[in-house]
């Protein structure tokens, strides 16, 4: 641990720019965090120590900034070298357009469709009830309703104003449903659908006293609510991956919600998702936080993925052609390799201009909001099956405003619903 200023000490002449010898000569930082120091000058970080005083002038500062430096380091898988050489690859290539899929030709995922209500609509449906004891959910939570004009966080907004509900209150009445209609099924009083909802920074402290407040909505079993705090990471100012420090402060470190692909890492590194296994729970619905109509699709997916034995299941929207979305592609590259991924919107373009006759419009974003993932998911490669759900005058799963029209061959154009199911090879 370290004890503070009188643990500073000159930090010595190392090579490198004229810029950072000039900073840090007879300068001085806290001796535990010289090595993330010159770490940081290595990783081009310079301008954090520019004007850097002298020992004694302003030291409460310098540990603050190291120590959030330090934080940002231990929590990032790789520290913030990896963090930093990941955000200038991936800065330069969007610089330049650069195709990250260079070899690779894509094209529409295999699918496979159902029509809401039919025979085999509802033999998905009683297969995924059957599974309902083995599920267990993680809300994405950390955002707040900045863009809606509310400054709380967006759980707590009503889904309707007939009850006024929120949207953390329908998740927990739709967990409680499937919770006793899972208890039936199996003679099991005592059994558990439970919820883990990550939080961010921002959303952590009020989703804890909304939560608090209700009582856990009901949802009041043995660990059944699990509360996980996404990590932020540094700002970045430029494409050259230079970490900010407020406005207000240079001894303070900017940081920001990483995004949503965090959950996975922090179900491992806070041990719920090995609890979760020994549990008996063998698959994991990750949904977003102001999307109710979702969890209408998780029996029937779950009904097809384990009759099919699919291990991840995306459920979609259609996307229009130059639309700002990421989209669910396969991709076949010349050496035979094949996979099928989430492609970000920004890598998209580049992939469709190297594609002669590439059709964007049959392309599906993720955005739907919901994601089912079996037990044996780490695997490598995999293709996909499509999900389709269509329903007389209303959406199934996806809020109407973002619905987009079905192709003209459907009979309810105004209330298509995709889903994409993606299966594992390679075992």
């Amino acid at each position: 641990m370290c004890d503070g200023p009188t643990q500073c000490v000159p930090v010595q002449r190392t090579s490198g720019t004229a810029c950072a010898q000039r900073a840090w000569v007879d300068h001085c930082v806290c001796l535990c965090f010289q090595k993330l120091a010159a770490s940081l000058l290595a990783l081009g970080q310079e301008h954090l120590f520019e004007g850097w005083p002298a020992l004694g002038l302003e030291d409460d500062g310098k540990m603050a900034l190291m120590a959030a430096l330090g934080t940002a380091n231990e929590s990032y898988p790789g520290g913030l070298a990896s963090y930093v050489a990941k955000a200038k690859e991936l800065l330069a290539g969007a610089a330049s357009g650069a195709n990250p899929f260079e070899g690779f030709t894509p094209s529409v995922p295999l699918g496979e469709d159902l029509l809401y209500g039919d025979d085999e609509y509802r033999e998905m449906e009683a297969k995924g009830l059957a599974e309902a004891a083995k599920v267990g959910f993680v809300l994405v939570a950390g955002g707040l309703g900045e863009r809606l004009g509310y400054s709380g966080i967006k759980v707590e907004l009503p889904v309707e104003l007939a009850s006024g509900a929120s949207f953390l209150a329908k998740y927990a009445d739709w967990i409680l449903s499937l919770q006793r209609r899972a208890r039936q099924a199996t003679g099991d009083a005592s059994l558990v659908v439970p919820l883990a909802i990550m939080t961010s920074g921002d959303t952590d402290a009020p989703t804890r006293a909304l939560l608090e407040t209700h009582g856990n909505f009901g949802l009041t079993g043995p660990g059944q609510v699990t509360v996980l705090t996404q990590d932020k990471v540094p700002s970045l100012s430029d494409n050259a991956a230079r970490l900010v420090t407020s406005k207000g402060s240079r001894w303070e470190l900017e940081t920001k919600p990483h995004g949503h692909g965090d959950v996975h890492h922090l179900l491992h590194k806070s041990g719920l998702a090995a609890r979760w296994e020994g549990a008996g729970k063998d698959w994991v619905f990750f949904f977003q936080d102001t999307n109710p109509l979702v969890v209408h699709a998780l029996v029937p997916m779950l009904g097809v993925s384990r009759d099919r034995a699919f291990d991840l299941n995306s459920l979609c929207v259609p996307r229009r052609a130059g639309e700002a979305a990421g989209a669910i592609t396969r991709l076949t590259h010349s050496d035979g390799r094949e996979l099928t991924i989430n492609v970000e919107y920004n890598q998209l373009d580049p992939l469709l201009k190297a594609t002669p006759g590439a059709l964007s419009f049959l392309f599906f974003q993720r955005s739907a909001g919901g994601l089912l993932q079996g037990r044996r998911f780490p695997c490598s490669r995999f293709s996909s099956w499509r999900l389709c759900f269509h329903v007389p005058s209303t959406c199934l799963n996806y809020p109407p405003p973002h619905t987009h029209p079905c192709p003209p061959r459907r009979p309810y154009p105004h209330a298509s619903v995709r889903g994409l199911l993606t299966r594992l090879r390679g075992r």
